[in-house]
């Protein structure tokens, strides 16, 4: 069967760019969270608080503000068609855009520390260092957390 290909012609396939935001909850550690391809507000909800390890069960009491590197949510709480908009207007592969997650509707500046997830990570727990001298020339800067996450 011969079909005509000029009646039919091929498509070029263009990549979807990457969409990459970034998410705290303290304004101090921020990670990178992969969004490419979201379709609705959900989706990027669910990756937000999977990212920071909120438990499924809990994600509804949160809110997750627009934010800037080093301040607490901007604004009011992001209703899904903000969100959705800010991300498709605005997302980027190298994460220009940033949010905050607070678990008041009304306070983004209240810091949430997630509980540990089975494998004992909680993203936004400080790391405890501590720096001491051994000699006047030096200082030996001791990491005295248990792991370090990326």
């Amino acid at each position: 069967m011969y079909i005509d290909f000029v009646l039919f012609p091929r498509m070029p396939h263009y990549p979807t760019p990457a969409i990459r935001i970034v998410v705290s909850c303290d304004a101090e550690r921020y990670f990178a969270v992969d969004i490419t391809g979201a379709r609705d507000a959900s989706y990027i909800r669910g990756c937000i608080f999977n990212k920071l390890n909120i438990p499924e069960d809990e994600q509804s009491h949160y809110s997750i503000f627009q934010s800037e590197i080093g301040t607490f949510g901007i604004g009011a709480a992001l209703s899904d068609d903000m969100l959705i908009n800010l991300c498709r207007q605005y997302g980027d592969p190298s994460g220009s855009l940033k949010f905050f997650v607070s678990p008041y509707h009304d306070k983004p500046s209240v810091i949430y520390r997630p509980r540990r997830t089975p494998e004992g990570r909680r993203p936004c727990e400080p790391h405890a260092f501590s720096c001491e001298s051994d000699d006047k020339s030096s200082a030996v800067i001791r990491l005295t957390a248990s792991k370090l996450m990326v």
